[in-house]
């Protein structure tokens, strides 16, 4: 038989204390992080409500009116059905002036200059007549604006006009309708306006569809008159035209405007005493002014119609904030 020494003995006691108490410890240990980035939260830092969207943005309806934001009611509205074209200002030619000369003479003197206003009577320029030697004034034909200066003092009158007045409180916007859309286009329809920057807008209708067409483009010119008061338009702008050729009512709609995207779903900021609650929304019929709601607003419900895309970017910037 075999007899084990006592160093052997007492090693073999290390060991076993030794597995015991590596036991006790594991058995005390939480389990491990499935990944080192994994860690409790708590409560979600942002207020989300369902399908991932937040829930509200934090300002009141006065707050966001100062803020640059337009609210409005949702409710009844008539879509659209457009014919899209491109077109530019002119001028009224029923406005407009060439003037010149009576007699062929020297220029002696010239009152008006491009840009000054004039009233119809009033002396644009004095003329000494190369026949009687006598000085006669040529005057205004109408009430406007010179936009167009063509002599000089000391120069001679000849054929070309000494100006051109134009009263440019109304103009003409024309529009270019191509074959393809010219059976959908009349006269008396309904057109919104609106130049390339966004800056100009207006409504008008068609006045005349010119009876010939433009050889080079095979278009017809479609003439909208356009009230100018204010002298926003300027002849020589680009515009585009959406001519109404139908339109449909709808139950309930909001501004297009209104409508912003996030998380890829389409919202409205529907506004509350405090705050302005997104709201998810099913789409239905649209034009550019008007989008009917499906689901989501209701009628009568108060919302951000016009720069909503603050709200959007506010939002868009606290998540960048919280990201980490």
């Amino acid at each position: 038989m075999m007899f084990e020494s006592p160093q052997k003995k007492i090693l073999a006691g290390i060991a076993v204390v030794t597995l015991i108490l590596g036991v006790a410890i594991m058995a005390g240990q939480p389990p491990a992080p499935s990944g080192e980035h994994d860690h409790d939260h708590g409560a979600d830092e942002h207020d989300h409500g369902a399908k991932g969207l937040p829930s509200h943005v934090e300002i009141t309806p006065q707050a966001a009116k100062e803020s640059g934001v337009e609210t409005a009611a949702a409710g009844p509205a008539k879509i659209a059905n457009t014919v899209t074209v491109m077109g530019s200002i002119v001028l009224d030619a029923t406005g407009h002036a060439r003037v010149n000369a009576r007699f062929t003479g020297l220029i002696r003197e010239v009152r008006k200059n491009i840009g000054d206003k004039v009233s119809t009577g009033e002396a644009l320029a004095s003329i000494e007549s190369n026949e009687s030697l006598q000085a006669y004034q040529v005057k205004s034909p109408i009430d406007g604006i010179v936009i167009g200066r063509n002599k000089n003092v000391g120069e001679i009158t000849g054929a070309e006009p000494l100006f051109e007045v134009a009263n440019l409180s109304k103009v003409w916007s024309e529009l270019h309708i191509f074959p393809r859309d010219l059976a959908k286009v009349k006269s008396g329809q309904r057109v919104r306006l609106i130049t390339p920057d966004g800056a100009v807008m207006g409504e008008g209708q068609i006045s005349a569809l010119l009876p010939v067409a433009e050889a080079s483009s095979q278009s017809v010119l479609a003439r909208v008159a356009l009230d100018n008061a204010e002298g926003l338009w300027r002849p020589g702008m680009a515009v585009r035209g959406d001519i109404i050729v139908s339109e449909t009512d709808v139950p309930l709609a909001v501004h297009t405007d209104a409508i912003q995207i996030i998380n890829d779903k389409p919202v409205v900021f529907v506004a509350g005493k405090t705050e302005f609650e997104v709201r998810q929304v099913l789409l239905g019929k649209a034009d550019r002014t008007w989008t009917e709601i499906l689901e989501g607003v209701y009628d009568g419900d108060i919302y951000a119609a016009k720069n909503s895309y603050l709200f959007k970017a506010d939002l868009g910037k606290e998540s960048a904030e919280h990201e980490h």
